[in-house]
């Protein structure tokens, strides 16, 4: 049983050279979930701005891996608020 063992934990540490994968598809995926988001926000309404902005410079954050923690403070946000703004708007049709 130990011999199992530590021939699976042989194996977990022979994975962990591919750790970053997992986090680098992630951000990936997001930049242009980001970066559709802020290229596609209409750029006349005055108060999205802030909102235009933290998502197209977040989506060139992600993509790069550079200050993410930081970067994921407004890009959810501004997510949040556009969820509730489009769940807002969609009761309201009902």
């Amino acid at each position: 049983m130990l011999r199992l063992l530590n021939k699976l934990q042989d194996i977990l540490d022979a994975l962990r050279a591919i750790d970053f994968l997992g986090p680098l598809v992630l951000r990936l995926y997001l930049t242009s979930v980001f970066w559709v988001a802020g290229i596609n926000m209409p750029r006349s309404w005055r108060g999205w701005r802030l909102a235009l902005k933290s998502s197209v410079i977040g989506a060139v954050l992600l993509v790069t891996g550079l200050t993410v923690h930081w970067i994921a403070i407004p890009l959810t946000v501004t997510m949040v608020v556009a969820a509730l703004v489009a769940h807002w708007e969609t009761a309201g049709r009902r």
